[in-house]
């Protein structure tokens, strides 16, 4: 698999083996899971609590349609999942 690495104003190609591409894809998915939990289990706890920006991009990232390389969408077809959608909190 080919992914990108910015360098300053150039993008070069890395070569990277299947499987070590197909477990960054898996950690940011459970990252950005991990990140709507924390939001979720504190709001629950005290609804007017703020929410951290990560948990934020977190749940739009998860919540979005968009298939463009690393969105959710295009990691859940990495992985030959189908994605999830579950309801959001409103970030505060």
């Amino acid at each position: 698999m080919t992914l990108y690495s910015d360098q300053g104003l150039m993008l070069r190609p890395l070569q990277i083996d299947e499987y070590t591409a197909r477990r960054l894809v898996a950690a940011v998915i459970v990252q950005a899971v991990e990140d709507v939990r924390r939001m979720e289990k504190r709001l629950r706890a005290d609804p007017q609590a703020k929410t951290k920006a990560c948990e934020r991009d977190a749940a739009a990232w998860l919540d979005s349609e968009s298939t463009a390389p690393f969105s959710y969408r295009w990691c859940c077809g990495v992985l030959g999942v189908q994605p999830k959608h579950a309801p959001s909190p409103t970030p505060g």
